[in-house]
């Protein structure tokens, strides 16, 4: 559609509106908006499962109770925090998933994986862990 058509839809559509915000009645547009928006209508905005992922992980921020780096402490879902020797820089995080495995962007496979916990001669050492979600398994057992 050329400009100058797009253009007087879009002065028509104003001026099918002007009269609702002037306060004047237009019959059956002014009713539809004095009814306001349907949050459950077509239209209506969605979470999206990313949505719903990004708004639980800034709940997070500034949150997580600090955890024993002792393995038999871990429970899935707990933020493994990895650095290199004995500097205390974190430069790799995993999910720890159970059974002594965790899931993790892997740097060599650039893509994420599930593996096995780092062994403790290996460089990339367990340095922090954080508990950042309250498992039914915690109220079972009465830790915490």
């Amino acid at each position: 559609m050329p400009f100058r058509y797009r253009l007087l839809v879009i002065l028509a559509l104003i001026a099918a509106v002007a009269p609702v915000a002037s306060g004047q009645d237009s019959g059956p547009l002014a009713a539809m908006m004095a009814r306001g928006s349907n949050p459950n209508g077509p239209f209506a905005k969605r979470l999206s499962a990313s949505d719903s992922l990004v708004a639980r992980a800034r709940d997070q921020i500034g949150e997580g109770a600090a955890v024993t780096t002792d393995t038999s402490a871990l429970r899935p879902g707990d933020l493994l925090m990895f650095g290199r020797g004995r500097s205390s820089a974190i430069s790799h995080v995993g999910i720890y998933v159970g059974d002594g495995r965790m899931v993790h962007a892997s740097t060599s496979q650039h893509r994420v994986i599930e593996t096995a916990l780092p062994a403790t001669g290996s460089a990339l050492r367990l340095k922090t862990v954080r508990r950042v979600l309250r498992d039914s398994t915690v109220a079972r057992h009465g830790s915490e």
